[in-house]
Parts: structure tokens; sequence; C-alpha cells
């Protein structure tokens, strides 16, 4: 069996002083944490957001809400267990309950508040890649100083700057 290990060579590491201010950072919609999850669900579903921050009134980030969140909040306690279709047909009305709006679950509810998942505009794209890998995050937000909310970076965006980068420095043949 032929088995290839990619790695990148020394000379193609992103150095520490790239900062993430310099990759293409994608819009986020901004929930207030009373907003009902079912109108954050609706406008993410739209497809022109990769992800919901939920910000307090000075627009400060407190969390952030991807698609994932709402899968892992819409199974809910059910989550522990469901590996069947008899549990399956038991958590349905929860999960469905949670867009109807019956459930009266807010952006607060779902939202993932780890500030350690907050990248800075000056981080570094291997740091964040690193934090996305260890957080099973595909999509992370983008915070100012101040902690106001910037939007986000996506592991695509980062992969291909990584790999562009490599390319460059590692031309063929060298």
């Amino acid at each position: 069996m032929d088995t290839r290990m990619i790695s990148l060579s020394p000379h193609g590491i992103i150095e520490k002083d790239v900062p993430i201010s310099t990759l293409q950072i994608e819009p986020i919609l901004l929930a207030r944490p009373d907003t009902p999850v079912q109108e954050v669900s609706f406008a993410l579903n739209q497809g022109s957001f990769c992800m919901a921050g939920v910000a307090d009134a000075g627009k400060q980030l407190i969390g952030f809400i991807e698609h994932m969140d709402l899968v892992t909040a819409g199974f809910g306690a059910y989550l522990g267990f469901v590996n069947n279709e008899d549990a399956l047909g038991k958590c349905r009305p929860f999960f469905s309950g949670l867009f109807s709006g019956a459930r009266n679950i807010h952006a607060s509810h779902v939202m993932c508040g780890e500030r350690a998942l907050f990248m800075r505009e000056t981080s570094d794209p291997l740091s964040i890649l690193l934090c996305m890998a260890k957080r099973h995050r595909r999509v992370l937000p983008v915070v100012s100083s101040a902690g106001e909310a910037l939007g986000a970076v996506c592991a695509e965006t980062l992969l291909s700057t990584v790999l562009d980068h490599d390319s460059k420095c590692n031309p063929k043949g060298t």
C-alpha cells in the first residue's frame, strides 16, 4: 500500500507576524442575546452568513452560533443517547420545537460563549487553524482589541492561504 505524507517545509510556514486582518474575513449576522433562535436559524439558512455573533448592546461579542450549535441545541438532552431509530423518533418533536418557536429558546441559550474561541484581528493563521482543529470548528469569530465583532474566518480561507504561501516559498523542483 502506497502511503504518502504531506507536510509543510520549514520555509513554507506562515510567520507569526502575518495577522488575520490581512486575510478575507467573512461578514457575520449580529443578534441580541434575546433574539429567538428560529430567527437566527432562518437568517443563517439564507446562505449569506457563515455564523451569527451574539453581541451585547455595545456590540461586544459575548458568543457565537454556527449551524452545528443549532443542531446540538436541537437534540438537547437526547444527544447523549441518540443511537437508534426509537430514540430519534422521540427527539424529533424536541428538535422541531426549537425552530418553531414553541420552546421559546433565545440566541443566548444556544451560543458558544467560550472566549478562547474569539480570534483577535492580530492572530496568526496557523494558531487559528490549530484552535479550529482542537475544538472541531470550521469557522471562528474575529474580534477587535476592544472585543467588537469584526466578522468570521473560515478554515477553507486559512488552508488556502497556508497552501498558497507554501507553494510560493517552495516552487516545484526546489
